[in-house]
């Protein structure tokens, strides 16, 4: 997305709108369902003004965010956008950064209690200190399989019992044995 200003997206030599941007997701979301979506923003690029930093925060609101990038605009040496006019002040770009890391992370909860009750797949990375899996699943929520015998380097089918924030706490169904984990 990088903006969810027009006028901003325009000056950044962007080829598409805001509306276009959302429309697309309202479709990928009506045909594909519920997904882990991410995007980049840039706040605080030379000329954004008060109403095109609200455009921005007011349209990630709007969708279905579960990850957000969020990072202050930085001049780089012989880029057009160092020499525009209106560059923004620091304490503003942290305000309006801060802003919507503070919106991510609210949506990022919010999405992973939506796990709560499901099977996910997790792809196991590491072990904790305890022998639990940690992980990632299909959405990039971050997870945590309690399960004996789990392995590195294999993906688990597991049943979301909780979410502690944005991290998953899985534990894989009584059912489940040695062909629920498919080794990578």
């Amino acid at each position: 997305l990088q903006s969810g200003s027009d006028r901003i997206l325009r000056s950044m030599g962007r080829h598409y709108s805001a509306a276009e941007y959302a429309d697309f997701v309202k479709c990928a979301c009506d045909r594909i369902g519920p997904i882990g979506l991410g995007t980049d923003l840039i706040m605080g690029l030379p000329g954004e003004l008060a109403q095109d930093a609200q455009a921005t925060v007011d349209l990630v609101r709007q969708l279905p965010f579960s990850n957000l990038h969020v990072f202050p605009y930085s001049p780089r040496p012989d880029t057009r956008a160092m020499n525009m006019p209106g560059q923004v002040d620091e304490k503003t770009k942290r305000s309006r950064v801060r802003e919507l890391m503070d919106i991510g992370e609210e949506k990022r909860r919010a999405f992973a209690q939506t796990f709560v009750g499901r099977e996910v797949s997790v792809l196991v990375e590491d072990l904790t200190s305890c022998g639990a899996g940690k992980g990632w699943t299909d959405e990039y929520l971050n997870a945590r399989v309690n399960s004996p015998d789990i392995r590195v380097n294999t993906i688990v089918t597991a049943k979301v019992s909780a979410a502690d924030g944005c991290l998953l706490i899985c534990d894989t169904p009584p059912s489940a044995d040695s062909r629920a984990q498919m080794s990578l």
